[in-house]
């Protein structure tokens, strides 16, 4: 049996994230009704080199798509000031999450019976 000793920093999962937001604020009636939209933009490319760990591992073990997703936030809030003090804000938030990790690829969900489980799991 041989025990792996990895240090604090893990060295051997490597990840880029890149992310980009937009905002606006619109005056619709000065010092009374505001209207915010704010885009968000994220983008993350991880992968796994095991090869760097020293220990014998198959050929082509190391995985390039771990921990990839894509998301897309978009959000809309209006704020009425009713008076100095007080406030009514009203808003919402559409968020949209595409991952492209190693782990979920081709798998489905499969409801029905008892349990239910993901294909490719057991």
């Amino acid at each position: 049996m041989r025990i792996l000793r990895v240090r604090s920093k893990i060295k051997w999962v490597k990840e880029k994230s890149f992310d980009y937001g937009v905002g606006a604020e619109f005056l619709v009636i000065p010092k009374k009704l505001t209207l915010k939209a704010l885009y968000d933009y994220t983008r993350s490319d991880g992968s796994a080199d095991f090869t760097c760990l020293d220990v014998p591992t198959p050929a082509g073990v190391n995985i390039s798509d771990w921990g990839d997703y894509r998301k897309k936030a978009f959000s809309v809030k209006a704020i009425y000031d009713m008076t100095k003090s007080v406030s009514l804000t009203a808003g919402c938030v559409y968020e949209q999450l595409k991952p492209d990790d190693i782990q979920f690829g081709g798998y489905q969900y499969l409801p029905g019976g008892t349990p239910s489980y993901l294909t490719g799991a057991y």
